[in-house]
């Protein structure tokens, strides 16, 4: 996670790594007890999905600003910060499958489970490679979860006019009704 170029110890680099790690999986579990109804996934998703840019906003500063930040003060900071974004990230990974799960429930949850797995190991192989080390490594994280957050972003506003769209054509169904002549008229 954090890098010893910064200054840190491998130590420290492995208890920033168990922070982030646990706090992922007690979200998870949270999210898991808390956050069962369909209607909830996708607010829920957003707004952490918001966080997490922000706090690796946040973490790409304090990385930035590493050698004008008492070493302490840093470490307790980037721990903080750890914790805050294992689980934003991994914590919603259970909470995005059921997200998946919803929209297309024709699609098997071990295809789209698998597929959303796939890509999560690829991707995070893939940026392991490309952003190691340094300061930059925070800002490529933070470029691409902006750009994740607009995609998330646009993809509700489309379903959010599609659900509305369904909505106004079911309650048009359920207020007209049809004679066996086929005359229409409204029921009240």
């Amino acid at each position: 996670m954090t890098s010893p170029s910064i200054g840190f110890s491998n130590m420290d680099v492995a208890w920033s790594n168990f922070a982030f790690v646990a706090s992922a999986v007690t979200t998870g579990i949270a999210l898991g007890r808390f956050c069962r109804d369909p209607s909830q996934f996708f607010p829920v998703l957003t707004r952490v999905m918001a966080a997490n840019a922000v706090l690796m906003v946040g973490v790409t500063v304090l990385a930035y600003e590493a050698e004008h930040i008492n070493h302490s003060l840093l470490y307790a900071l980037f721990i903080i910060c750890f914790s805050a974004l294992g689980a934003c990230t991994l914590g919603i990974t259970a909470l995005s499958l059921n997200q998946v799960g919803h929209i297309e429930p024709e699609v098997s949850e071990a295809y789209s489970g698998g597929l959303m797995e796939w890509f999560l190991q690829a991707f995070g192989g893939t940026l392991t490679v490309v952003a190691t080390g340094g300061a930059h490594s925070f800002a490529i994280c933070a470029a691409l979860l902006a750009i994740a957050l607009a995609g998330v972003l646009a993809d509700g506003c489309m379903l959010s006019r599609e659900t509305l769209a369904a909505k106004a054509n079911e309650a048009a169904m359920e207020t007209t009704s049809f004679t066996e002549l086929g005359e229409a008229h409204v029921v009240t």
